[in-house]
């Protein structure tokens, strides 16, 4: 009876406390890269990369814990944005991210001119917004922005003060656009648009690579 007993308590006990593991997964549906933070840590991610993060959460007939929080993810196809998620021991949870913007490289084809300034605008808007560097672009470096989809304008500034654009550039989503400074056409009186200014365009910075890199 004695030993019935202790079997008997033991299997409650069993039933009452145990650990069982929540899942989440973290898919990069983009061709490009990507990051996502959860529970303060950062993870990279190359296009199509799913990462997985597990809790070991208690667990029992009659109740069991849940890891709750927020995933801050921002990409080269996607603005900064933010996940919530919900999940119980025992149970997995997915997040897709899918691409929300294009991308842009200004590509300093030159060997010897700096950009200094770099505007980028919709093509809907009558100013170019305002200046996207703070520090020249060198011969061989690309800087890179995240675009909302659609059609864009693009000036750009050298070291010498001439001006050159490219207009009506449709930028896709999930897709890169390089534009060299040697392909740009010069600024002439009477093209393109005046003065600067907020623009309602979205745009995020992505840094900037070297040649070949």
């Amino acid at each position: 009876m004695r030993k019935n007993v202790i079997v008997l308590a033991m299997m409650t006990l069993a039933m009452i406390s145990c650990t069982d593991t929540a899942t989440l997964d973290i898919e990069n549906d983009t061709s490009g890269y990507m990051y996502a933070v959860v529970d303060g840590d950062t993870s990279d991610y190359d296009a199509g990369d799913i990462v997985t993060t597990e809790w070991e959460l208690a667990s029992s007939i009659f109740s069991s814990e849940t890891a709750e929080g927020n995933v801050d993810v921002w990409g080269f196809f996607v603005f900064k944005d933010q996940y919530s998620y919900s999940i119980d021991a025992g149970s997995s949870e997915t997040i897709t991210v899918t691409a929300d913007g294009g991308a842009v490289g200004i590509e300093n084809n030159s060997s010897s001119f700096y950009i200094d300034e770099v505007y980028i605008s919709l093509s809907s808007s009558s100013s170019w917004g305002n200046n996207l560097v703070s520090y020249s672009i060198y011969p061989g470096e690309t800087a890179y922005w995240t675009l909302s989809p659609g059609e864009w304008d693009i000036k750009v500034v050298d070291d010498w003060d001439d001006e050159f654009v490219n207009m009506g550039e449709i930028i896709f989503a999930d897709e890169l656009s390089i534009f060299g400074y040697t392909g740009f056409l010069k600024v002439v009186p009477g093209m393109g648009k005046v003065g600067i200014g907020n623009d309602s365009g979205q745009i995020e910075s992505r840094g900037r690579s070297l040649s070949g890199k």
